[in-house]
Formats: structure tokens, C-alpha cells, sequence
């Protein structure tokens, strides 16, 4: 459950920051984002294809940021 919440968390935060169009703190949660969602993969909380379609859209919000 723990690894499930820090996800969830991590994408909240990223949200966040690409509310705010804050490219930096976005990049850089970006990351922990990608680790944590395939974290979730691996101990089989998640499905591949969930997590790696989040990751895939999340990314494209980072990439189109001022």
C-alpha cells in the first residue's frame, strides 16, 4: 500500500507543477514519477499498459511546457 500512496502522491505533486507551468520541478518529478509508477508495476498493484499510458501522458504535459 505504501509504494501505491508515494505514486499517487508523486503524480498529484506533478500536477501541481504543471499547473503552475514550473518546467524545472516538473522535469525533475517527472523522474520520480516514471520510477515510482513502474515500482507499482513490479510488486503487481498496477497494470503495465495503466502505468505506462500515465507515464506516457504525464510526459507529453511536461514536454509541451513553456
Amino acid at each position: 500500500m505504501a509504494i501505491r500512496t508515494r505514486a499517487r502522491t508523486a503524480v498529484k505533486k506533478l500536477r501541481v507543477a504543471i499547473d503552475a507551468k514550473d518546467k524545472e520541478t516538473a522535469t525533475k518529478l517527472m523522474l520520480e514519477v516514471s520510477s515510482l509508477l513502474d515500482g507499482t508495476v513490479s510488486k503487481g498493484i498496477a497494470h503495465a499498459n495503466n502505468a505506462a499510458r500515465k507515464i506516457s501522458r504525464l510526459t507529453l504535459q511536461v514536454n509541451k511546457l513553456p
